[in-house]
Order: C-alpha cells, then sequence, then structure tokens
C-alpha cells in the first residue's frame, strides 16, 4: 500500500498519513498502513486495500484497477485467466476449518485452565491441617486430577 501511495504521488510522513487525495484536507489524515494492511482516512472515512485506493483514486472498476496496478508494478499477473473456483471454494473451506479448531482448542485450553486453578486452590485449602484431620473427598480429587493436568498442559505446549 506504501508503494502503491508513492507511485501515485503521495508521500507518507513518518507516522504514514498523507493528505486524503478523496476530501479536501488541511493536514494529513489518511493513515496508510505498511504491509497488505491497506489505508484509513480518518477525515471522510475512506479506508480498503491497495486495489480499493486505486479505484477511488482512478475512478476504475475493480478489474480495471487490478489491471492498472498488475501494469504498474509489474507484477505478471494474468489476469484473462479464469479463476479455479473449486480450488478458491476448498481453499476457504480450509481457512474456515482450521479457525474452527482453533478456536475449539481456545475454549478447551481456557477449560483447563479454569479446571486447574480450582483443583489448585482446593489442593491449598482442604489439605488436612493435621494428621488426625480426615481426607476430604475434593481434597483426593485434586490430588488425582492435578498431575492428570500438568500432563494434557504440557503435551499442548509441547505442539
Amino acid at each position: 500500500m506504501i508503494d502503491a501511495a508513492r507511485l501515485y504521488g503521495f508521500e507518507p510522513n513518518r507516522a504514514g498519513f498523507i493528505s486524503c487525495p478523496f476530501h479536501t484536507d488541511k493536514t494529513a489524515s489518511m493513515k496508510i498502513y505498511p504491509g497488505k494492511r491497506g489505508f484509513y482516512c480518518f477525515g471522510c472515512g475512506a479506508a480498503g486495500s491497495a486495489i480499493d485506493f486505486a479505484m477511488k483514486l482512478f475512478n476504475l472498476s475493480f478489474r480495471d484497477a487490478c489491471a492498472r496496478l498488475n501494469a504498474d508494478f509489474n507484477l505478471g499477473i494474468d489476469l484473462s485467466a479464469p479463476v479455479d473456483t473449486d480450488a478458491l471454494r476448498a481453499y476457504r473451506s480450509a481457512q474456515r476449518a482450521k479457525k474452527r479448531a482453533d478456536e475449539r482448542r481456545t475454549e478447551e485450553y481456557r477449560i483447563k485452565c479454569d479446571e486447574y486453578r480450582r483443583l489448585r486452590n482446593i489442593s491449598l485449602t482442604k489439605a488436612p491441617k493435621t494428621t488426625d484431620e480426615p481426607i476430604g473427598d475434593e481434597f483426593i480429587e485434586a490430588l488425582k486430577r492435578l498431575p492428570e493436568l500438568d500432563e494434557w498442559f504440557e503435551r499442548e505446549n509441547a505442539k
């Protein structure tokens, strides 16, 4: 995005701001974000990617903006090639499945952490004070489950 802004005559300042070309601007109000993150104007709300920037700057369609960027940056992308929709669909499906798996793993980890904290608290607060005091069921459960949870955390952290 920074390269596109520079190519089209906008030099970001040290903080990454330029004067917005989409509205009358006295001060630099458009932030150009590094990498693929795009731009955002705090004055008029314009936002998007390098493609959106070219579309709006040159009043182009999406396809024409892609062609313009392809030509201006010598990307060598064959824009006449058909899009493999099956491959794209499979890729998006795999991405969604990975996201769901990551969310399930995060939720399982949170549940295990909560359980570990609960059992650790029981092991500290319900421990018999003397050898004559009876050992409670909660304390016994905590002593049994804590090593199992320790092993689970070790396996998860090794992944």
